[in-house]
C-alpha cells in the first residue's frame, strides 16, 4: 500500500514530528470511496535518535509504530466494576466477590487503534479509524479539550466519571503491558459519541516507551501543563507514575473545566492546602467548612448509595476531588498506581463507567 492509495479529504494537524490528515480510500474512478480514516505522516528524519526500536521481522522502526502494533494484537478484559457501596475505604485492596469479566476483545478499546502502516523515502505512514460521533445540541468536537470547552456550566459527574474511568483503564492496560505513553492531555482525548454516551480513546503515541525495571527516563517531550513535578524540578523519572500525575490534571480538568496549575512554579507546589488549585476543586466538589453542598453529589461518613451522586454507587464529587489529589501526589511513592486509580470508590457502582 501506498499514499497514492487514498484521497486526502482535509488537514487535522501537524506537529514537529509530523502531520495528520483526514483520507479516503481511492476507487477506481480515482473518486474516494469507503469510510474516513485518519492517516499520520511521521517525518523521517525528525526521528529523535531514542525513538527507534528493533522489530523481530521489520527491522528498525520508530517506536510509535512499534508500541501501536504491540497494542493491536493484545487481549482485553474489561471488568464489569459491581463493586459494593464502602465509605470506609477508598481504594479497594481486593477485587469484589461479585466482578464479573466481560468478554476478552483484542486492544482495549480506550487506545486508538492502528490499522495498518507503510512508508516510502519521507514518511512513516499510520492508518487508524476516523471518529464520527456527534453529540446533539453541543459543537462537532473530537478532542477533550473542545469538548470541555463546549460545555460551560461544567459536565455532569456521570460524564466525568465515565471519561475519565475510560482513560484510566486504558492508562492501567498500558502499564501491565509495561507501556507508557508520556504525553497524556486532554488533546490527547478523542471522544466519539454513540449509544447515547461519549466513548475515550487516547491518541497519540509519539512519546511512548517500554519501561524497564530500573531504567529512568532523562527526557521529557510531553506537555509542561501536564507535566509532573518532579519532571520539572529536573528529575529522572520512572513514567508510570507521571502518566498518573497526568491522569490526575485531565481529571481535574473534567472537574473544573481549567488546567490546575498555570505555570510550573504551582505545579511543583502541588494541590496544597490555599493554593488556588486547591480552593478551585473544593468549590467544584462543594467541600470545605460551613458548605451545606449537593445532597447529591456531596458525601457524609454514613451515606448510603440511593444519598450519593450515582444512586448506584460512587460518582460523588467528594470523591473525585480526593481520587484527583491522590494522582497529584507529591511523593512519588504515595502516589497511586493506574489500577488502584481504576479501583478508587469514584469510579465504582454497578453501571461501570
Amino acid at each position: 500500500r501506498c499514499i497514492n492509495d487514498f484521497v486526502i479529504i482535509s488537514d487535522i494537524g501537524r506537529g514537529a514530528y509530523g502531520l495528520v490528515k483526514k483520507v479516503r480510500l481511492k476507487g477506481e474512478n480515482g473518486e474516494p470511496t469507503g469510510p474516513e480514516f485518519v492517516v499520520k505522516y511521521i517525518i523521517k528524519s525528525r526521528i529523535l535518535a531514542d525513538c527507534w526500536r528493533r522489530h523481530k521481522t521489520l527491522g528498525p522502526i520508530p517506536v510509535e509504530i512499534h508500541v501501536m502494533d504491540q497494542l493491536r494484537r493484545l487481549p482485553y478484559t474489561r471488568p464489569k466494576v459491581a463493586a459494593p457501596w464502602a465509605p470506609e475505604r477508598l481504594f479497594a485492596r481486593q477485587a469484589p466477590e461479585n466482578r464479573t469479566l466481560s468478554p476478552i476483545t483484542i486492544c482495549h478499546p480506550s487506545l486508538c487503534v492502528m490499522l495498518d502502516f507503510f512508508e516510502d523515502h519521507e514518511f512513516y505512514y499510520l492508518v487508524m479509524p476516523y471518529l464520527t460521533g456527534t453529540q446533539p445540541g453541543r459543537d462537532n468536537s473530537q478532542d477533550l479539550f473542545d469538548f470541555v470547552e463546549s460545555a460551560p456550566d461544567g459536565l455532569s459527574t456521570i460524564e466525568v466519571r465515565s471519561i475519565f474511568g475510560q482513560v484510566a483503564d486504558g492508562v492501567r492496560f498500558l502499564h501491565a503491558n509495561s507501556i507508557v505513553h508520556r504525553d497524556i492531555k486532554d488533546e490527547n482525548v478523542i471522544l466519539d459519541f454513540r449509544d447515547g454516551r461519549a466513548h475515550a480513546q487516547l491518541i497519540d503515541f509519539g512519546s511512548a516507551a517500554h519501561v524497564r525495571p530500573g531504567r529512568l527516563f532523562d527526557t521529557f517531550s510531553g506537555t509542561l501543563d501536564y507535566a509532573a513535578a518532579e519532571i520539572l524540578r529536573g528529575e529522572k523519572y520512572g513514567g508510570k507514575e507521571q502518566d498518573v500525575w497526568a491522569l490526575g490534571v485531565v481529571g481535574y480538568v473534567l472537574l473544573c473545566g481549567d488546567c490546575p496549575f498555570w505555570n510550573g512554579e504551582e505545579a511543583v507546589e502541588g494541590i496544597a492546602a490555599g493554593t488556588r488549585a486547591d480552593n478551585a476543586l473544593r468549590d467544584r466538589c462543594l467541600i470545605g467548612e460551613g458548605r451545606p453542598g449537593d445532597p447529591r453529589e456531596a458525601s457524609a461518613p454514613d451515606t448510603t448509595p440511593e444519598d450519593s451522586g450515582q444512586i448506584d454507587g460512587g460518582g460523588r464529587l467528594d470523591d473525585a476531588a480526593d481520587l484527583i489529589r491522590q494522582c497529584l501526589q507529591l511523593d512519588v511513592a504515595l502516589r497511586p498506581t493506574a489500577a488502584q486509580v481504576c479501583d478508587h470508590r469514584f469510579l465504582s457502582g454497578r453501571a461501570g463507567w
